[in-house]
């Protein structure tokens, strides 16, 4: 109720303040920002959801992960890496293993988007040392920065500040698993993440995607095929199985897990088709 009633005060004051209102929206995310701005923060972010605007919705999710507010969130949630990654989102991590030793793919390359603090990638490389790339793809300039200071012993790890949906297409190459942890497909709308999906599938094959998201609890997954606008971020949940298996994958492992505080995770593993043979079962349900 509470956050209801700063959006919709804010909503009120950007229609009475304008031109504070462009203010704000040019730099969302400044630390100069007063309790005043950022009442209008919320009544723009607000506006764009009723309305719909999930261009705009994108755009302020984009601007905070870019922002020291993105920054401070990696720096406060450094444990994550055990226990979410490791203990439970792994295991997706697992499956592709597996397809990689049964299929024999020729894969080589690793794409992380939204690598944060770079835990996950150097794990990747770890594990599979025989890859060629390993690249970390973040928002975050100054989170990018850190990155290459802290693993500058380690220079298969390369780290790059740019919006995913840019980088791949612009630079990927086939042969390649792209991967999230820990919600990151969910600053992304529908119709961006669909082609980000076709890319890899058209572009890429042999290619793999893995994915650890959170999707909304009351999201029927079967029959809700499109996107809904959910939670307290009001980032999108979105139909994971179903925009893979469009865009032209198999989804070879799924799992999904209520985790301590509520939230509600879906773990895939999905790799392009070889042809016209019939579609392997998934491992885990």
């Amino acid at each position: 109720m509470k956050k209801k009633l700063r959006c919709y005060a804010g909503r009120l004051l950007a229609g009475i303040m304008p031109r504070r209102a462009r203010e704000v929206r040019s730099n969302l995310f400044d630390p100069a920002l007063g309790p005043l701005d950022k009442l209008v923060r919320n009544g723009l972010f607000h506006r764009a959801l009723v309305g719909g605007d999930h261009a705009l919705l994108k755009e302020f999710l984009a601007d905070y992960w870019a922002s020291a507010e993105g920054k401070s969130f990696h720096d406060d949630f450094r444990f994550r890496f055990q226990s979410h990654f490791l203990d439970h989102a792994v295991r997706a991590t697992d499956d592709f293993a597996t397809h990689l030793a049964e299929s024999g793919a020729a894969i080589d390359s690793i794409y992380e988007v939204g690598c944060g603090t770079g835990q996950v990638l150097e794990y990747l490389q770890g594990r599979f040392p025989g890859m060629r790339q390993f690249v970390g793809i973040d928002l975050s300039e100054e989170q990018t920065v850190e990155n290459r200071r802290v693993f500058e012993a380690k220079p298969e790890l390369q780290f790059v500040a740019a919006d995913a949906c840019d980088w791949i297409p612009a630079h990927a190459q086939p042969g390649c698993v792209v991967l999230t942890n820990g919600g990151v497909f969910e600053y992304l709308d529908q119709a961006q993440l669909a082609a980000l999906f076709s890319h890899i599938a058209d572009r890429l094959a042999p290619a793999s995607v893995v994915v650890v998201e959170t999707v909304a609890n009351d999201h029927d997954l079967d029959a809700e095929l499109g996107s809904l606008v959910y939670g307290r971020e009001m980032s999108f949940s979105h139909n994971y199985p179903h925009l893979l298996a469009t865009a032209g994958f198999d989804v070879c492992y799924r799992e999904e897990r209520i985790a301590d505080d509520g939230c509600r995770w879906i773990y895939l593993h999905a790799a392009t088709r070889p042809g016209v043979e019939e579609a392997p079962t998934p491992r885990h349900r």
